[in-house]
C-alpha cells in the first residue's frame, strides 16, 4: 500500500467505523488474545490518520484481543493519504476474504455495498476484491432471500451452499418450506439442489416420453399413486417430499384437506 509505513500506536487512538464483520466470537478472542500475551502481535492492524487518531481498516479482531490481552500499543500499517469509503470498503473486503473471516451473509453485505458505494459491477468488484465473478454473484444471490432465511443463515443453522441453492427458488412459499426443512436437518444440501433442479426443469408428457404411473400399498388397505415422467426412486422420493412439505404447511395454516388440494390444483394452472 503506497504512502504507508507501519508503527507503533495505542490501541485507544484507534476507532472502528461500520464494518462489514459484524460477529466475533468471544471463545475465538480469548483464545488469541492468549496467544497475543504469549507470542506477541505477529501481524500488524491497518489504520489511516484522522487528525491525531487512526481510523481502522482491517483487524478490528485483532485489535479487540490486544486490548483483552491488557497491551497498550499495537503495530499498525498506517496510511497517511485520506481514502474514499469505496476505497476502505474495497481494502476491508480484500484483508478480510483473504482470511476467510467474514461469515456469508457478511461478505455479500459487504460485496453489495461496495458496489454502490463505487460503481463498479458484480464482475469489476470480483476482479478487485480477488474473486471469481461467479462466486461474487452467489454470494450478492443471498440478499435476494427473505430476512428469516438470511437470519437462519447468519445463524449457521442454514450454510451458505444450500442459500444458494434457496436463492434460485422465485416463489417466496416453497422457499421457505425447503428452507425449513433444511434448519430442520432433514433436506441436505445436495438433496435441495437435485430438488430445485427438478423443480426448475420440470418432467412434462412429449415427444417419446410417456408418464409412468405407480402405486404402493400399504397397510390398513392404503394406497399412494405418483405419476411423472421417468419414474425412478429418487423421483418417487421427492414428489413425496414436496407433498408432505405442502401438507405440513397447510396443517400449520389450519387448512383443510380440499382446500389444500385446490390450492395445488391451482398453482399447476398458473402460467410459468
Amino acid at each position: 500500500m503506497s504512502g504507508s509505513l507501519t508503527e507503533l500506536i495505542h490501541c485507544n487512538k484507534i476507532s472502528w467505523p461500520a464494518q462489514e464483520r459484524k460477529h466475533f466470537g468471544q471463545a475465538e478472542l480469548a483464545e488469541l488474545a492468549a496467544t497475543i500475551r504469549l507470542h506477541g502481535i505477529l501481524e500488524p492492524v491497518g489504520v489511516f490518520r484522522d487528525g491525531d487518531s487512526y481510523q481502522g481498516l482491517w483487524g478490528q479482531r485483532r485489535w479487540m484481543a490486544t486490548e483483552l490481552a491488557g497491551l497498550d500499543l499495537i503495530p499498525a500499517v498506517v496510511r497517511d493519504k485520506p481514502i474514499s469509503e469505496a476505497e476502505a470498503m474495497e481494502i476491508r473486503l480484500i484483508e478480510n476474504i483473504s482470511r476467510e473471516s467474514l461469515r456469508p451473509l457478511e461478505q455479500s453485505v459487504g460485496l453489495d455495498q461496495l458496489m454502490k458505494a463505487s460503481g463498479l459491477t458484480a464482475s469489476d468488484v470480483a476482479k478487485r476484491v480477488r474473486m471469481k465473478p461467479a462466486a461474487v454473484s452467489k454470494s450478492l444471490s443471498l440478499l435476494k432471500l427473505s430476512e428469516p432465511i438470511r437470519q437462519q443463515i447468519d445463524a449457521g443453522s442454514i450454510g451458505a451452499g444450500a442459500g444458494y441453492e434457496l436463492a434460485r427458488v422465485e416463489n417466496p412459499q416453497l422457499q421457505m418450506e425447503l428452507a425449513e426443512q433444511v434448519a430442520a436437518g432433514t433436506l441436505t444440501r445436495d438433496a435441495l439442489a437435485g430438488r430445485i433442479k427438478r423443480i426448475k426443469s420440470p418432467s412434462t408428457p412429449a415427444t417419446g416420453h410417456k408418464q409412468s404411473r405407480i402405486t404402493a400399498k400399504l397397510s390398513g388397505g392404503r394406497l399412494v399413486t405418483v405419476c411423472a415422467v421417468n419414474l425412478t426412486v429418487d423421483s418417487v422420493i421427492t414428489t413425496l417430499e414436496d407433498f408432505l412439505a405442502r401438507c405440513r404447511a397447510a396443517r400449520t395454516k389450519g387448512l383443510a384437506l380440499r382446500t389444500m388440494l385446490n390450492v395445488l390444483a391451482d398453482e399447476t394452472r398458473k402460467p410459468s
